[in-house]
Parts: C-alpha cells; structure tokens; sequence
C-alpha cells in the first residue's frame, strides 16, 4: 500500500520502523504523531533561521536520491558553516538507515581528520 505513495523501498523500509501492532495483536499504528506532523508541516520544513555560523568543522552526507537538498543550498551552509563539507552518498533522503556502514565510515573519516 505504502509503495503507491513513497517511490524508494528504502524510504518505505524506514518509515514502516514508525508502525507498531496494537496492544491485543490485531492491527497497526503509527508510533509517530502523524496529527502534529501534519499540523506543523510547514515549520518542519522552514529554512534555516540562524544569524550566526559556526566556524568549526561540520559534516553535510547527502543522499544522492534525495530531494531534501535543494540548488541554492550551498551557499546558506557556506555562510553558516564556513568549514563545511558536503558528502553524498547512493542513497534516498534517510542515508544512515540506508546504508549504515557507508554512513558511519563517513562519519568516523571526518572525526579522523578534525
């Protein structure tokens, strides 16, 4: 059912850790607050509202199949993390659920060199 509306199956796969049988065994739910999510859209999904940068070393991983990061988005990183570096991966919009080694060799690489 899920596939009709969510194209990646690793997206699906991740979002299907969200359900949970209901107490008694019949049937599903959803732990997340899908009435919150939906009501506050919008905020979720707001741009960066900072005035500051930070100027240490920071860590952007990507996903390659993602939509998340969007053209234009460089530029706001680069004036908020001056020293940022921006990695992609071969995966959807989740990148550490998709390809967790992947995800935290990156991760232990970067660590490495700071």
């Amino acid at each position: 059912i899920l596939s009709k509306y969510v194209d990646y199956p690793e997206t699906r796969q991740f979002l299907l850790k969200n359900l949970l049988r209901k107490s008694g065994g019949v049937g599903f739910q959803w732990k997340i607050n899908l009435s919150a999510i939906d009501k506050h859209i919008e905020e979720i999904g707001a741009g960066m509202l900072y005035e500051g940068s930070f100027d240490g070393a920071t860590l952007f991983i990507m996903g390659a199949r993602s939509d998340y990061f969007q053209s234009g988005d460089e530029t706001l990183i680069a004036k908020i993390f001056p020293h940022a570096k921006v990695t992609t991966l071969d995966t959807s919009h989740w990148v550490q659920a998709e390809k967790p080694a992947e995800f935290a060799a990156t991760v232990l690489e970067f660590l490495k060199q700071e």
